[in-house]
């Protein structure tokens, strides 16, 4: 049996982590999931309650650049969607379908 050494040029790697086609990539992601889930919290929102949901995206995707990699992170945008998020999932089942 041959054994293959690898050799991974970490600064590369590095550099292709935090690349400007991965950001666009991951906030396009990002996007996609927060638009699923905004539009699932519109269809599941309390509105005999509270209300037509007009107060802007109820998620929002942030990109974050740090020292070794990109990375993105869907969020609640405003406090009405905290609860529905709570009891519903919306997030989660949007990143699972996506």
């Amino acid at each position: 049996m041959t054994v293959t050494k690898v050799r991974v040029n970490k600064r590369a790697f590095r550099e292709l982590r935090k690349s400007a086609a991965l950001q666009a990539k991951l906030l396009e992601v990002g996007e996609v999931v927060a638009q699923d889930a905004n539009l699932d919290h519109q269809v599941t929102a309390d509105v005999a309650q509270n209300g037509p949901v007009d107060d802007g995206p109820s998620y929002k995707a942030d990109l974050h650049v740090g020292k070794n990699r990109a990375r993105v992170s869907v969020v609640t945008a405003t406090g009405r969607a905290i609860g529905p998020e709570r009891r519903t999932s919306s997030l989660l089942r949007a990143a699972a379908r996506r």
